[in-house]
């Protein structure tokens, strides 16, 4: 007799464990995507920023180039430099400061961007 239950408790006891690790990798999964999907997106954040922040003050060093070389009246800026300068969209200092998110409304691209500011 004791030799049919034997069987019948190594089967419990590995439906037990079998049950305790479902739930427990369940219930980290539930905790951990999201953790990890929101460290994801605010290192996505930051480096979009910094990215910003780069051709900013890369696009006011060109400015500040284009500035000098306009009223030094020096050599002409060669095409592959002209070019550069271009792609980075550096033109003579206006008044009105350029925005650091052309075309987002944010770092995180969530949503459509806002609508243009003043002239």
């Amino acid at each position: 007799m004791e030799q049919k239950c034997a069987p019948r408790r190594s089967l419990r006891l590995l439906a037990i464990a079998s049950a305790t690790l479902a739930i427990v990798s369940m219930l980290a999964t539930v905790i951990i995507v999201p953790l990890v999907y929101n460290h994801v997106q605010h290192l996505q954040s930051v480096m979009n920023s910094e990215v910003d922040f780069c051709k900013t003050r890369s696009r006011d060093m060109w400015r500040e180039m284009v500035t000098v070389q306009s009223v030094s009246g020096g050599i002409p800026a060669r095409t592959a430099r002209r070019t550069r300068r271009d792609n980075y969209g550096a033109q003579p200092i206006a008044a009105n400061p350029p925005s650091s998110a052309a075309g987002s409304c944010c770092t995180c691209q969530v949503g459509p961007p806002g609508p243009p500011g003043p002239p």
